[in-house]
């Protein structure tokens, strides 16, 4: 008579490894769109930061003449010449806004040669936290940017009006909303769509109407 075939050993902690293999790997997903999620409103804080920084920076070039054409205007040819405009002494930058939120300017005028106002080199071209830059046109798609009744003939000041744009870099991952400014300080933030420059004029008629939402 032959022996009875042994029977499987049975394994009681196989459903508990299981258990916490899904476990491991739902917590680690959980984990990984928390830290994605936290890095996406670093980035906007750090894009409605830079803007309030180009307020600022507009409030002291039209205090002290910081392109030296002797009248109280604000730059809007680009975003990067708050920094790269020539200072007092006609070589270097006037440094007005940070370097590293400058080089975001998603499009930066070319540097300019001769008497102030000049513009210097451009930037090593970087998004800043995943946020880029740029100067706004008119609600009527007409340049902020004119020449004034100055020596020069470029059209960069504007006396009354300046807008800048901050979009991300890589919308949905490096972040997820447009915000905008104007001269009177006030930032206006909407979900961005796909693809970037999205906004090249200041919104026309209410900003709610158009789907902005003021910050306070």
């Amino acid at each position: 008579m032959s022996a009875p075939a042994p029977q499987p050993r049975r394994r009681p902690w196989m459903p508990l490894a299981i258990l916490a293999g899904i476990l491991v790997a739902f917590l680690g997903g959980a984990l990984v769109r928390v830290g994605h999620g936290a890095m996406i409103a670093a980035n906007e804080d750090a894009a409605i930061h830079a803007l309030r920084a180009a307020v600022d920076a507009e409030r002291r070039w039209k205090a002290v003449d910081a392109d030296g054409n002797a009248l109280p205007d604000f730059w809007t040819g680009d975003w990067s010449g708050l920094f790269r405009a020539a200072g007092p002494d006609g070589r270097e930058p006037s440094g007005l806004l940070n370097p590293e939120i400058a080089a975001a300017d998603d499009a930066p005028l070319a540097p300019t040669t001769g008497p102030r106002p000049r513009l210097t080199d451009l930037l090593p071209p970087a998004s800043y936290r995943g946020y880029r830059f740029r100067a706004l046109r008119n609600a009527d798609g007409h340049p902020l940017a004119v020449d004034g009744p100055d020596d020069d003939d470029r059209p960069w000041e504007n006396p009354r009006a300046f807008a800048f744009l901050a979009f991300p870099d890589s919308p949905g991952r490096s972040g997820k909303r447009l915000f905008v400014v104007r001269e009177d300080g006030v930032i206006w933030s909407r979900p961005a769509p796909p693809g970037a420059p999205p906004v090249e004029d200041w919104p026309a008629g209410r900003m709610e109407d158009a789907g902005w939402k003021r910050l306070d």
